[in-house]
């Protein structure tokens, strides 16, 4: 299986710990009103790597809150 966590910004990270002005502007872009912690990341990475998505192959999942979301 090949697939891949992709992510906006994330709170409590140190890109944004030393960049709050970048959190600051896309947070209005964000349709969920907040930002992804790490425990969000770390829970999509564990759910694509378990059993749970065995059949999963060949995606992409976003954990950003909705700032990817297609039309």
């Amino acid at each position: 299986r090949v697939n891949a966590v992709s992510m906006g910004v994330v709170s409590g990270t140190k890109f944004i710990d030393d960049n709050p002005q970048i959190g600051e502007r896309l947070l209005p872009q964000t349709p969920l009103g907040s930002h992804a912690t790490t425990a969000d990341i770390a829970e999509a990475t564990a759910f694509l790597a378990s059993d749970r998505a065995a059949h999963i192959t060949g995606e992409i999942l976003n954990v950003a809150g909705g700032i990817y979301m297609r039309n």
